[in-house]
């Protein structure tokens, strides 16, 4: 038997999982943030600009994709 009550443990899981969820939330926040100051960013540069970018970001998407490979259908065992 111990001294310490046994229900310690299970508070103490559930504190650790509230502050992941916490973090996970903070971050969220961040990401949207981010995300909301590059759309505005983006939509004040001219046609010219926008088009730049649009192509080196195509570029990247392509090669990400292309560590990947050809997209397969999963099949079931």
């Amino acid at each position: 038997m111990t001294d310490l009550p046994e229900d310690d443990d299970k508070r103490l899981k559930r504190q650790a999982f509230n502050q992941l969820i916490a973090l996970k939330a903070e971050n969220q926040v961040r990401k949207r943030k981010a995300l909301a100051a590059w759309q505005a960013q983006y939509h004040s540069l001219d046609d010219e600009a926008r088009a730049r970018v649009d192509e080196e970001l195509r570029k990247k998407c392509d090669e990400i994709a292309a560590q990947f490979g050809k997209p397969q259908p999963y099949r079931k065992p």
